[in-house]
């Protein structure tokens, strides 16, 4: 385990315990979540990025792994509705191109968007990848600068150790006119609030961070970036929810009345949403 700085401010000493959480598939081990004074939220102490691949290694971690029970296929399903969201919201800035997805887990975004026609290539160190569309790069520093049109990061900003040196290469690997495309969790969801330290979203080791829209904000334009556009996630809601929810008999019950209280919510403040997808513009220095 190691002690880390704030990615916002690099104070190492301006913590204060908020949560102790268990990882959900070892629930011997308890870590703590603190937040720092200028507000942004983190595991800290933390397991060395050496040391992580063994907390991915479950058998269950990634539910497209999974193929037996219903909410199996509803993860399908919902996967690949998510995949058309997420392609829309980029042809909005940038109809076709060279993209590379960060953190791609097994790659089936990328698998879809090359039969959207894209140019594909994928950044994953640690994950088996079912990628067949183009580049597997391993190793960051093989990332081409001022070569991509759009780099997305769909829930792998969370995870990553250096997080303001893996900022710096991709805004380098972007061209002057593209876009990074990122999702996270969202700190400030509302349904955070029920759940409380069984939230799914805390996902105690592999999630670093725990952001809000003005926390990610910060770190952005830290490392050169500016939002330019917000979007909520509702599948991620309803997503959540079931998994954070007990098993019980009143669990169907829970899961609907919590659901349209949280699309309720987001709507009249989608700084609500269980996640927050960012289109994401190179500022210029």
């Amino acid at each position: 385990m190691e002690s880390a700085k704030c990615i916002i401010c690099n104070s190492d000493n301006s913590f204060k315990l908020i949560h102790k959480v268990k990882d959900r598939f070892s629930s011997s081990t308890m870590y703590q979540i603190k937040k720092c004074t200028c507000g942004m939220i983190m595991l800290n102490p933390r397991p060395k990025e050496a040391n992580m691949k063994k907390y991915y290694d479950y058998e269950n971690y990634h539910p497209q792994n999974r193929t037996v029970s219903i909410f199996d296929v509803f993860f399908k399903l919902a996967q690949y509705l998510n995949n058309f969201i997420k392609n829309r919201a980029i042809n909005k800035h940038c109809n076709t191109g060279k993209i590379l997805d960060y953190g791609a887990g097994n790659g089936q975004f990328q698998n879809f968007m090359f039969k959207k026609g894209w140019s594909t290539d994928i950044y994953e160190p640690i994950l088996k990848s079912n990628f067949y569309n183009g580049e597997i790069i391993k190793d960051m520093t093989k990332i081409k600068s001022n070569y991509y049109d759009v780099v997305t990061m769909f829930h792998s900003l969370e995870h990553i150790h250096e997080v303001s040196e893996v900022l710096s290469k991709i805004n380098l690997s972007i061209k002057k006119n593209g876009i990074l495309m990122i999702a996270i969790p969202n700190y400030n969801a509302y349904e955070r609030k029920y759940f409380k330290n069984k939230w799914i979203a805390y996902d105690v080791p592999r999630h670093l961070y725990h952001f809000n829209y003005d926390s990610v904000n910060q770190l952005l334009k830290k490392n050169n970036f500016k939002i330019i556009e917000l979007k909520p996630m509702y599948l991620d809601t309803f997503y959540n929810i079931i998994m954070s929810v007990d098993k019980s008999v009143m669990s169907f019950l829970k899961i609907i009345y919590l659901t349209l209280t949280s699309f309720y919510n987001i709507y009249r403040d989608n700084k609500q949403c269980s996640s927050m997808m960012l289109v994401c513009k190179k500022n210029e220095i």
